[in-house]
């Protein structure tokens, strides 16, 4: 039987501020990337400790290495997520700077993976959906 790759915890090393990128992602459950060190985990929405003026979690944070965050850029920069306007994923050098982005952006950002609204959405309605909780 495989075993389950180690998934690198960024703040394991723990780098200081001044040698640090902080990396915000709007993805609900985050994403696991392979680098040559192995897995990193960037934080989603469901570890996030921002949140926005609706009172609802915003970004998750990942504090982590530069090196590791040019590979990930690098590699996988490609991806949907890092497009979107404004991105779902983005890395400040300074928490500071990232929350402050995060409070500006934070609400525009549509990663496709938001919750659908049943009530507004016909299709639903002709289905005969109804929201569990109210």
């Amino acid at each position: 039987m495989k075993e389950n790759p180690t998934i690198q915890d960024p703040f394991a090393e723990e780098p200081k501020d001044n040698n640090a990128v902080f990396v915000y992602c709007k993805l609900p459950a985050g994403l696991i990337l392979p680098t040559p060190t192995g897995k990193v985990k960037l934080r989603g929405v469901n570890e996030s400790r921002i949140v926005d003026a609706n009172g609802e979690k915003s970004y998750g944070i990942t504090k982590g290495l530069p090196e590791q965050w040019d590979y990930i850029a690098r590699v996988y920069g490609s991806l949907p997520a890092f497009h979107t306007v404004p991105p779902a994923i983005y890395a400040e050098d300074s928490r500071a700077a990232g929350d402050e982005r995060a409070e500006e952006e934070g609400d525009n950002v549509e990663t496709g993976l938001e919750q659908m609204d049943i009530e507004a959405d016909q299709t639903a309605q002709k289905a005969g959906l109804k929201p569990l909780v109210r």
